[in-house]
């Protein structure tokens, strides 16, 4: 498993610094500016290579991060790369005043956040975290859709020119081989289908 790089404004380094730490605790890799770019090194490109190298982008939200320039072009690169990304809000941010049509990270106010603000409970943003590092919603999608599909099978009983062949056959088995890495394991009918 490959590294998270954490994008987040200055001001909330302590934070930032506090769930890499947790997440390093338990095994995980993470990718932080400050303990990762070398001396001298070009920061810019060694933040472009990080980002492209990493399995994951992280950032932390709030009303600094939205405004920095820096943060701005990591969203844009991860967004360029196809990364995960994975917004954790530290302090509240204004999805329609902060990250409106014209701001660089606009496409942040459509996804789900994480809540890890002071009154939140942390351990159940860790968790939340966690679920997003290691799920990818096209696991959940395709789950989704084969249970559709099995539902459909089981209710025609399991008539045998409902099920699948060639490509799609091959894919929800592969599929089901990846269900062992995620929290939830395959309904049976999924599996029976």
């Amino acid at each position: 498993m490959g590294a998270t790089f954490f994008s987040y404004s200055r001001k909330d380094l302590a934070f930032a610094r506090q769930l890499a730490e947790q997440l390093k605790g338990i095994g995980r890799e993470v990718w932080l500016d400050l303990d990762d770019i070398p001396p001298t090194a070009t920061w810019r490109n060694t933040i472009a290579d990080a980002i492209a190298a990493a399995d994951a982008y992280l950032i932390v939200l709030s009303p600094d991060s939205v405004a920095s320039p820096v943060c701005a072009e990591e969203f844009r690169l991860a967004v360029e790369f196809k990364k995960k990304i994975i917004p954790v809000v530290h302090r509240d941010v204004d999805a329609r005043t902060q990250l409106g049509p014209q701001s660089p990270m606009a496409p942040l106010a459509a996804l789900n956040w994480i809540f890890s603000r002071q009154q939140d409970d942390a351990a159940d943003a860790l968790q939340k975290i966690l679920f997003a590092l290691d799920t990818g919603l096209g696991y959940w999608q395709q789950s989704r859709d084969l249970l559709v599909r099995a539902r459909q099978w089981d209710a025609k009983r399991r008539n045998a020119s409902l099920t699948l062949r060639g490509t799609e056959l091959t894919e929800a088995e592969a599929w089901l081989a990846a269900a062992q890495k995620h929290l939830t394991a395959p309904a049976e009918m999924q599996t029976a289908f």
